[in-house]
């Protein structure tokens, strides 16, 4: 499942393949296939996908992939949580 629909897929395919150490260490020094990773099941998945797709299209709408985006949504996913923790500690 992807966040953005139009991201590649593969990286996070190949990822789940060579997460586990004794996987990696098969594919670079032997040249080994790695074995397909183990998957939720597909109820899991489609109420997730169901749950994260509205929220993960508003973010893919709002960001444009300019360099002020990012700097804009590291400031952003800063100040948030740490609002909200002086918050919590305040009150």
């Amino acid at each position: 499942m992807d966040v953005c629909p139009s991201a590649d897929g593969g990286t996070f395919s190949s990822w789940s393949r060579l997460r586990g150490t004794s996987g990696y260490a098969a594919r670079v020094l032997h040249g080994r296939p790695v074995p397909p990773p183990q998957s939720l099941p597909r109820a899991v998945l489609g109420a997730a996908a169901r749950t994260l797709a509205p929220p993960s299209h508003v973010l893919c709408g709002l960001h444009s992939g300019v360099v002020g985006g990012y700097v804009t949504w590291i400031a952003v996913g800063t100040a948030v949580p740490g609002g909200v923790w002086a918050l919590l500690l305040h009150g």
